[in-house]
């Protein structure tokens, strides 16, 4: 297989909490391993792994040991850890949901949707025995690697893209968003729908829970971020006046902190 881009730079950033980082600060280190599409720390920190053209890179972060590379013959896209670190989900334009074991490097799992769609993101639970599949035809595949079986298909936000899906810490809940401008909250072992969350006016673009799962936060193409009380599903908080559209949002192991990643190049915290 031929591949148009054969290198790509990952610059692993030292910090940004202050004002001045490109000023005052280097990157860590820069690597290099064929095309890269997206990026995981496992929950411990101590492996990055790099989705990319030639499979998954698996990079020590403690010592100065080469990467692994799990090796696959079509471009992986989006990538998730299982909560304990054991797991790796990945998914990519073959249609093809794949799941590793990380310690052994072996292919524990695999699911291959036949549908007329494209795959958009992907979530593993927290305990590792059930992942989400977000599609660009309105639907979510939930599917336990287990039994090999699709246990839910969910229709999500009809005739448009769910663009995130996301599992709640204790497993309970998922969060999808989409580009209908909604979020929905969802009872996975029913597979009911328990909240509809209609306040952004643009496509959503990420969800994240907070850590003890009582928050919800959201961002969307209306630049704004929102908190969303998961319980009861009523909007708790927003944060608005930024000047870039809003890609991905993510809280701290702690909650106490929630990074938003801009279209204007920025990082927000």
């Amino acid at each position: 297989m031929q591949f148009k881009h054969v290198f790509f730079t990952l610059i692993v950033l030292f910090s940004f909490l202050t004002q001045g980082y490109a000023e005052d600060h280097q990157p860590l280190v820069r690597i290099g391993k064929g095309t890269g599409s997206e990026i995981a720390y496992a929950p411990n920190g101590e492996v990055l792994a790099v989705a990319g053209g030639l499979g998954v890179w698996l990079y020590p972060t403690l010592t100065d040991e080469p990467p692994d590379l799990i090796e696959h013959p079509h471009t992986i896209a989006n990538i998730e850890f299982s909560s304990d670190g054991k797991r790796l989900v990945g998914t990519g334009l073959h249609k093809t949901i794949l799941l590793w074991d990380i310690n052994t490097g072996e292919l524990h799992n695999t699911l291959e949707l036949k549908i007329n769609s494209s795959l958009i993101d992907v979530s593993i639970s927290p305990d590792g025995q059930i992942v989400a599949i977000s599609s660009a035809n309105g639907l979510i595949y939930l599917w336990d690697v287990s039994t090999d079986e699709i246990l839910y298909t969910l229709e999500a936000h009809r005739d448009n893209n769910v663009m995130c899906v996301s599992f709640s810490p204790d497993g309970q809940t998922l969060a999808s968003g989409g580009t209908d401008a909604i979020i929905n909250l969802w009872d996975v072992k029913s597979g009911d729908l328990l909240h509809t969350l209609n306040k952004h006016p643009n496509r959503v673009e990420d969800v994240s829970f907070s850590p003890d799962g009582k928050i919800l936060a959201s961002c969307s193409l209306d630049r704004n971020i929102l908190l969303w009380d998961v319980q009861t599903g009523i909007l708790h908080n927003a944060i608005t006046g930024s000047l870039a559209w809003h890609h991905s949002i993510s809280f701290s192991p702690d909650g106490e902190t929630l990074a938003a990643g801009g279209s204007n190049g920025t990082v927000h915290i």
